[in-house]
C-alpha cells in the first residue's frame, strides 16, 4: 500500500494500514527483538495481574529455568500429540520454544494461554507447548512459501550483509537463526530487482489511518511511528490489547468506517476505543480465567 501510494498518488483517496512494515524494514534483523518485546509485555502483564500471578507465581523465573534446562542444543523429550493423544518423541531447544511462543504471540487470544504453557513446560509437560505448533502447520499449508521468499529475498535479505547478521547473533530471543536460514534459502531462490529508491521513506499528504497493536510481535508500534513521521496527514492509533491485526475490534472498525466516509483523520477520536481494548484475561487453567479465586480453592472444589 505504501509503494502504491508513492507510485500512484493521484489514484489514492485515502489509506488504512494495519500493522506497519516500512519499506526500509529489513525484517530478519528485527524479528527477534520485536518478538522478545511482545513476550516481555506478556510476562510483565501476568506479574501485574493478581489472578495470573497467583496462578503462576514466579513465572519469569520458571521461563528462564526452562530455557536454561533445554539449552541451545535441542534435546529429546516426550509429549502427547495434541490431536491423537499418542506419546511422541521430539527435540526441544531454546529456538523451538521461542519460535512456538512467537507464533502464539501473534494473537492476543492465543497469548493468554502462554503463562499456562510455560508453567507446564517447566514441569516437563511439553504437551501444551506442542499444541501451539498444531495450528501453525495448518496455516503454513495455506501459504505460498515460494511467493513469501520471492518478496523477502528481494526486499529484505538482499540488503543484509555478514556484519548485520553478526550484530544480531547475541540477541537473546532468536539470535541470528532466522536470518541465517533465510539467507540460505535466498542463496538458491530467484531474486527480483528493486527500483532505485525502493527503501526510501514514503512521503505523502494524503489522509492515512495507521493502526498498530501494542502486543504485536512482528509489526509493533515503533514501525508505525516511523511511517507516520513522513505522512503529514496521518493519525497513528496504537491499540493496547491487540496483537498482529487490530481490525477485529468493533471500535476499531467504527474508526475505519468513519475514516473511509470522511477521508479525513481530523475528527477521529480513538481515545474511547483504545481505552476499552485491553489484553484478554489470562487462562488460569485449561478451563479459562478464574477471577479472584485461588487455583488451590478451585482444585479443592473440584475434588
Amino acid at each position: 500500500a505504501l509503494v502504491y501510494l508513492r507510485r500512484h498518488s493521484e489514484r489514492v483517496r485515502s489509506v488504512i494500514l494495519d500493522g506497519l512494515a516500512p519499506p526500509a524494514l529489513r525484517l530478519p534483523l528485527h524479528v527477534g527483538e520485536d518478538a522478545g518485546r511482545a513476550l516481555e509485555l506478556m510476562l510483565a502483564d501476568c506479574e501485574r495481574d493478581t489472578d495470573c500471578s497467583r496462578a503462576f507465581p514466579a513465572l519469569r523465573q520458571k521461563y528462564e529455568q526452562l530455557l536454561a534446562r533445554v539449552g541451545d542444543k535441542p534435546g529429546e523429550v516426550s509429549a502427547r500429540h495434541p490431536r491423537t493423544g499418542a506419546v511422541i518423541e521430539l527435540e526441544i531447544g531454546r529456538f523451538s520454544i521461542h519460535s512456538l511462543l512467537r507464533a502464539a504471540l501473534y494473537s492476543a487470544d492465543t497469548s493468554r494461554l502462554l503463562p499456562l504453557v510455560i508453567e507446564r513446560a517447566h514441569a516437563n509437560d511439553y504437551g501444551p507447548l506442542l499444541a501451539l505448533a498444531d495450528p501453525i502447520g495448518d496455516l503454513v499449508a495455506l501459504m505460498s512459501m515460494g511467493m513469501m521468499f520471492s518478496v523477502l529475498c528481494a526486499e529484505d535479505v538482499s540488503f543484509i550483509d555478514a556484519s548485520d547478521v553478526e550484530g544480531i547473533r547475541g540477541e537473546p530471543f532468536l539470535g541470528a537463526t532466522i536470518a541465517d536460514s533465510w539467507i540460505q534459502v535466498c542463496d538458491a531462490w530467484p531474486v527480483g530487482t528493486l527500483p532505485d529508491g525502493y527503501h526510501e521513506p514514503v512521503t505523502s499528504d494524503k489522509p492515512v489511518l495507521l493502526l498498530s497493536g501494542n502486543l504485536d510481535p512482528v509489526t509493533p508500534p515503533r514501525w508505525g511511528e516511523m511511517v507516520a513521521g513522513d505522512l503529514t496527514n496521518s493519525l497513528h492509533v496504537v491499540v493496547p490489547g491487540a496483537a498482529h491485526g487490530t481490525g477485529q475490534y468493533g471500535c476499531v472498525q467504527r474508526l475505519m468506517e468513519q475514516f473511509i466516509e470522511e477521508a479525513s483523520v481530523a475528527d477521529l477520536d480513538p481515545s474511547s476505543c483504545v481505552a476499552g481494548a485491553q489484553r484478554p484475561m489470562f487462562f488460569s487453567d485449561y478451563t479459562g480465567p478464574r477471577m479472584g479465586v485461588p487455583t488451590a480453592d478451585l482444585q479443592g472444589a473440584a475434588e
